[in-house]
């Protein structure tokens, strides 16, 4: 009882604690870089992960259902331990803000704390914008780049209907293992500790969440990378990859948008570089771009079936209906609150930085 009364009492301190650590910090990015995110962080994701991987399976949904049980467990415990409706309701209500503060400090110090790292811009040097000019031949650059590769890595020959489109013509394990290295190799180019140990999984419910408007997570309480299996197939190495982005200390959303891209077109492997412009290109809504080659179109088109598909199967679900809005307004806030002031529109700033990237490296061709 006094250990539990304890728990209960720290869970509540850790709340006003965490937030002033975090007030401090904010203004100590070199401090947040070099010790946390650079230091700390790196070490204890990579023992983690360890302990994750040895699971075949997600752990997301498992970490969610565990959650909810111990709630209900605290409040059980809250309804049989006090007397009188009004100290059961205060109790539950103590246990579910302990609860509260337990998960928000265990997310700021394994992860959150990322955020207030060095800006993506400063880390790659990427703070000069783009002229338009500059970036139509970026995008110019990128279905160039896709054409040519498609002559060989093509999907989808026809990609009329989703019956003729396919999926993915290798297991997951093999995706999942090519994405990490290319993510390994690609910030130990950059002079970045990658996180070594983590393997990715597909979620359990994989539909159900991909409804709710996720089409992929990193957790940082068991610190696996997990994507939807029900996502077009051109477009899971980008959406595993910038997952792991995450993993690897990226917690802003363009930042780990844009270490998903450069990393899978540093990758040995010809599939993961076309569907990194497969993916660049659909997300900047390049999809009717007049130079886009037949093979690039019948890829692209499968990707819009997919999504249009999905989209019609799952509309007026609850997850669709409630869930979905829900999710997405919890992520903006929780962006704005992280220091993001532009909160979901961060995803959308990830292919302008990915532009920018592609410039700079360009520029530095002999």
């Amino acid at each position: 009882m006094k250990r539990f009364i304890a728990l209960k009492i720290l869970g509540i301190i850790w709340i006003p604690v965490v937030f002033v650590i975090w007030q401090v910090l904010k203004g100590s990015p070199d401090w947040v870089e070099l010790y946390y995110s650079q230091g700390f962080y790196p070490v204890l994701i990579k023992n983690i992960s360890a302990i994750s991987s040895v699971f075949s399976f997600a752990l997301h949904e498992v970490v969610v259902i565990v959650l909810i049980v111990v709630v209900l467990f605290l409040l059980f415990l809250d309804y049989k331990l006090n007397e009188g409706w009004l100290h059961k309701l205060h109790g539950g209500f103590l246990s579910l803000l302990s609860v509260s503060g337990w998960i928000y400090f265990l997310l700021v110090f394994m992860w959150g704390l990322n955020h207030l790292r060095h800006p993506i811009e400063q880390i790659f040097e990427l703070e000069e914008s783009l002229t338009q000019a500059q970036q139509v031949e970026m995008v110019n650059y990128a279905i160039e780049q896709a054409n040519t590769s498609s002559e060989n890595m093509q999907i989808n020959r026809v990609g009329v209907s989703l019956e003729q489109c396919e999926n993915r013509p290798e297991p997951f394990e093999m995706l999942d293992k090519q994405v990490n290295q290319a993510m390994i190799a690609f910030l130990k180019e950059q002079a970045l500790p990658p996180v070594k140990a983590a393997e990715g999984r597909y979620f359990i419910f994989s539909d159900l969440i991909r409804s709710m408007g996720i089409a992929g997570i990193y957790n940082p309480l068991i610190a696996q990378p997990a994507i939807s299996s029900s996502l077009p197939a051109s477009l899971q190495s980008h959406t595993l990859a910038h997952e792991y982005a995450h993993l690897n200390g990226f917690a802003d959303e363009a930042a780990a948008d844009l270490v998903a891209y450069a990393s899978l077109w540093h990758s040995p492997s010809k599939q993961l570089r076309y569907e990194a412009w497969l993916s660049l290109i659909w997300q900047l809504g390049e999809v009717k771009h007049s130079n886009l080659n037949d093979a690039v179109k019948a890829d692209i088109n499968c990707i819009a079936l997919n999504v249009k598909t999905f989209k019609e199967k799952n509309k007026g679900s609850v997850a669709d209906s409630l869930l979905k809005p829900a999710v997405k307004a919890a992520n903006d806030q929780y962006l704005k609150q992280s220091g993001h002031v532009d909160g979901i529109k961060r995803y959308a700033y990830g292919e302008q930085l990915a532009l920018r990237y592609l410039y700079q490296k360009i520029k530095k061709q002999p």
